[in-house]
Formats: C-alpha cells, structure tokens, sequence
C-alpha cells in the first residue's frame, strides 16, 4: 500500500480516536481538506477514475467547503 501523502492537517485529521464520540465532528475536520475529498472521489465517481488524486484534488473549489452550510435533505444551502 502506498503510503498516503498531503498536508500535516490532513494527515492529523486522520488519526482515528479512542473514543467515538464526537464522531461528526471528527468527520468534517477530516472532510474539509481537499486532498482528502479527491481520495474518496477519484475512488468512487466513476467520472474522476484514471486521474490521481492531485488532479482531483484541483477540480475542487476549495471555498465551497464550509461547516456554515446545512446539507439536510429539503434544507441544502440554508445558512447556519
């Protein structure tokens, strides 16, 4: 397995915790970082397969990743 490289936030943000709870929170620290969104795109989104992940990584508009944004069903883009 090849040994995952990006930013020393990104990398910390993936230390898993003992404890689970504060599990969202954990998660959107951990979803905020570009190189880490392009991981999971490039290997689930049959359309980002066969680039690697930095050439994901800048298709991505890094200002629209906010925590100020609700994504619930009937409510996306309400302000928090």
């Amino acid at each position: 397995m090849n040994r995952l490289q990006g930013s020393a936030e990104a990398l910390s943000a993936l230390q898993i915790t003992e404890d689970m709870k504060g599990l969202d929170t954990q998660s959107k620290s951990l979803l905020q970082y570009a190189e880490v969104l392009a991981v999971i795109l490039r290997d689930t989104i049959a359309e980002y397969k066969g680039y690697s992940w930095k050439e994901v990584a800048e298709f991505i508009e890094v200002d629209s990743i906010t925590s100020t944004m609700e994504v619930s069903p009937g409510r996306t883009n309400t302000k928090i």
